[in-house]
């Protein structure tokens, strides 16, 4: 266990070593470093991508595959941020000193917001000092 372990420690740092990305292969080798493209795991077969070190994408080039999985999750997290935005919009009120939005989940209509004021009511007030 401790060999094994000093190995993995040792081969982590190097640069030029890449670890097989197949689950059921516990093996890795030394890849030149000016290599681009893909290398083939010499224990398993397993292919896979030296620029994104994810399995390779094999019918398309490496700009190809930034151009989908960057331009999807570009629109994903841009609906997810509208959806995020509209969601506040409908369960919050701004604050009337600071504009920062409040939220009042639970309780009594006391909702404190991060400046030094709190709504009662829709009433701005002092926060109280303890």
């Amino acid at each position: 266990r401790y060999d094994d372990l000093a190995l993995r420690s040792a081969v982590n740092g190097m640069a030029d070593f890449h670890w097989c990305l197949n689950t059921k292969c516990d093996s890795g080798q030394i890849v030149c470093s000016g290599a681009t493209g893909f290398f083939q795991c010499l224990a398993c077969g397993h292919k896979q991508c030296l620029r994104h070190n994810t399995e390779w994408h094999e019918h398309e080039s490496c700009t190809q595959y930034d151009y989908r999985t960057k331009g999807l999750m570009g629109i994903m997290g841009k609906d997810d941020e509208e959806r995020s935005e509209k969601w506040k919009r409908s369960v919050t009120r701004r604050c009337p000193k600071c504009a920062a939005p409040i939220e009042k989940s639970a309780g009594c209509n006391h909702m404190y917001c991060e400046s030094p004021y709190f709504v009662a009511s829709g009433v701005l007030r002092s926060r109280p000092t303890n």
